[in-house]
């Protein structure tokens, strides 16, 4: 009699342990922690779908999260090898951590990169924003260079198709690279880059005709320093036809600094006047004009004495 009184009291035991081991599979208490192995996609804007694959999720979320950086992400299904979640609005647009919390603990991380969901019009020679950056900063780093202190500019935006276009970046006294990028699924990357793209090479890789132009621009034609001052005199309205412009003296300490000498015949009733070149840019550039130059800024001391 006593054995079957027992019988009920572990029927009851039976049961408990039956229903908790239920419960723990159902929110990963399966005394294993969570992991993740995928994510698909591995960016996107907010409020699309991510399918974070892995193991020991559970069967059932029950209270287990998903987060993405600081945030907790809405959950459309949950199995113990495939939880779908959606990319909570609010994040900056960057790379954010993913991870699963379950009763076992923490999963590991993986990365995920938010993208802005509109972004805004740009012109030539503004900042791009981080996912062009990212791209070229990627590209540069499987190079193994460094791109600290760089800035980056758009060269061109192709408007026969907005997905491509051309960006640079360097330091201020450094080198240029010139990056033609391409637009895929909402991701910038890099398709051809270098310290110069011919047009021949950019139609190989596919770029819209607008975008096949030489890179770097070539260089104008540099003047000599006679044809720069007349044009600089003919663009102030003065009679050129009968001056005479002779040159007067090179810098010693800077070549690059020259001075001139412009007359005219006294019927013309135009003033003689001293010209200050300086070659900027591989360029003469008028840098002053009159009866006394002496205190042209930067010019070299030993020009005028």
């Amino acid at each position: 009699m006593r054995k079957f009184k027992t019988l009920p009291v572990l029927l009851a035991l039976l049961m408990a342990a039956t229903l908790a081991i239920a419960l723990g599979a159902g929110c990963g208490g399966s005394g294993k922690k969570p992991q993740i192995t995928n994510l698909d996609p591995s960016s996107g804007v907010a409020g699309i779908n991510i399918n974070i694959v892995g193991a020991n999720f559970g069967n059932a979320q029950g209270n287990s999260v998903v987060h993405v950086g600081v945030k907790v992400a809405d959950v459309v299904s949950w199995s113990n090898v495939l939880v779908v979640a959606k990319v909570p609005t609010g994040l900056t647009a960057t790379v954010q951590p993913i991870s699963i919390l379950t009763g076992a603990g923490e999963s590991n991380e993986l990365s995920f990169l938010v993208i802005a969901s509109k972004q805004p019009d740009r012109q030539p020679g503004q900042v791009e924003n981080v996912t062009p950056i990212q791209a070229m900063q990627a590209f540069e780093k499987k190079k193994g260079v460094s791109t600290t202190g760089w800035t980056y500019s758009v060269v061109k935006l192709s408007s026969v198709d907005p997905n491509w276009k051309i960006d640079s970046g360097g330091t201020a006294n450094g080198t240029t690279t010139y990056f033609l990028l391409k637009k895929v699924n909402g991701n910038w990357t890099v398709v051809d880059a270098g310290t110069t793209l011919s047009p021949a090479q950019l139609k190989a890789d596919g770029a819209p005709s607008d975008l096949q132009i030489q890179l770097p621009p070539p260089a104008p034609p540099v003047k000599s320093e006679i044809q720069t001052i007349l044009d600089y005199l003919n663009g102030k309205g003065t009679d050129t036809s009968a001056v005479t412009v002779s040159f007067i003296k090179q810098s010693a300490t800077d070549p690059t600094w020259e001075l001139f000498n412009a007359d005219w015949p006294a019927q013309a009733q135009i003033p003689d006047a001293r010209i200050v070149l300086h070659k900027e840019n591989g360029q003469w550039v008028v840098r002053a004009y009159g009866a006394d130059v002496s205190n042209t800024p930067g010019m070299p001391s030993d020009l005028v004495q």
